[in-house]
């Protein structure tokens, strides 16, 4: 199973359009070239991460990549799946989508607070214990 070993970001930009309360967040993650690196058993994923605010209120692109690591021969796999339709198998794709995006959500999180754009993320709920009662 292939696994993270290392992920960086290249390059961000956010521009704010309308100074307009958004009314909707889109996030979109996605992995857009696979390469070879100088180990057969290490394979290089870029990413883009595209978090939208609408209507028309901003847009926060983050590009970057990361490294993962397994086989030699799943790599060679993966990157000749790759060429051929510019995908992965669902279950290796869910895989490096699920390790790129905990890294990635965080430092979006911290742009978008420096201006002033609401979490793109919902903080899980807090659901208050019930006490169990005491029988008499």
């Amino acid at each position: 199973m292939v696994g993270m070993i290392g992920i960086r970001l290249t390059s961000c930009d956010l521009k704010t359009k309308e100074d307009v309360p958004p009314k909707g967040i889109t996030v979109d993650l996605k992995i857009t070239k696979l390469s070879k690196t100088e180990r057969p058993d290490l394979l290089n994923a870029k990413f883009s991460y595209i978090v939208s605010y609408a209507p028309n209120t901003a847009v926060l692109k983050i590009e970057g990549e990361a490294l993962f690591a397994d086989d030699a021969a799943v790599i060679e796999k993966l990157l000749s799946s790759w060429k051929e339709r510019e995908k992965v198998d669902e279950e290796t794709g869910a895989i490096m989508l699920n390790s790129i995006n905990p890294y990635v959500t965080y430092n979006a999180l911290l742009i978008l607070r420096v201006f002033n754009l609401p979490p793109h993320v919902s903080p899980p709920p807090i659901i208050p214990q019930k006490k169990e009662e005491k029988k008499k």
